[in-house]
């Protein structure tokens, strides 16, 4: 586990910080603390037979995705000031970065959307959560840029209609 790691440790710190970066300022997660979390999650796992480069990695950002989800979770509870709404800074951070709530929707569409298509479903994982760019997923995935391109079409068609309902499908369709 710890030579697995040693290899693609710079890797998973170059994604956490790419998905970090568009936090809100404020932010105690650095994406050093990231990696070693999702590490940690990986190493008390009962499962660490991981079969190649691409399966740990997945399951790193999974990892990953958990303690972001349960973060987001923490700040939305009242005694952490969960009901005040937050003015953001950065105008281009993505929206769910911003609002827990939309944190925990997004992780909770993606569980129901992984029982229908679970390679979608990794590479909007991938893609919202660690940042991720089309080639880097196929590459990780080992599929082509164009298979990427038409799951995360199809995603994002899915996950639209699952969290914000048909008449902002029939929008963006039109736009």
């Amino acid at each position: 586990m710890n030579r697995l790691l040693t290899l693609v440790y710079d890797e998973l710190r170059g994604l956490a910080n790419a998905r970090l970066s568009g936090l809100a300022p404020g932010q105690s997660l650095r994406p050093t603390d990231l990696v070693h979390e999702a590490y940690i999650k990986l190493v008390a796992t009962d499962d660490r037979t991981w079969e190649n480069r691409r399966h740990f990695i997945n399951a790193a950002g999974m990892a990953m995705r958990s303690i972001l989800v349960d973060r987001a979770r923490a700040r939305m509870t009242i005694k952490r000031g969960g009901d005040r709404q937050r003015e953001p800074l950065h105008e281009d951070a993505a929206v769910f970065n911003r609002d827990p709530s939309e944190v925990i929707a997004m992780h909770e569409a993606l569980e129901a959307f992984a029982q229908e298509d679970e390679r979608a479903a990794q590479v909007v994982s991938l893609r919202i959560f660690l940042g991720m760019a089309e080639s880097e997923i196929a590459d990780l995935l080992g599929v082509t840029d164009r298979t990427i391109q038409r799951d995360w079409k199809y995603a994002k068609a899915w996950l639209a209609t699952r969290m914000k309902g048909e008449a902002k499908i029939s929008r963006e369709m039109a736009g």
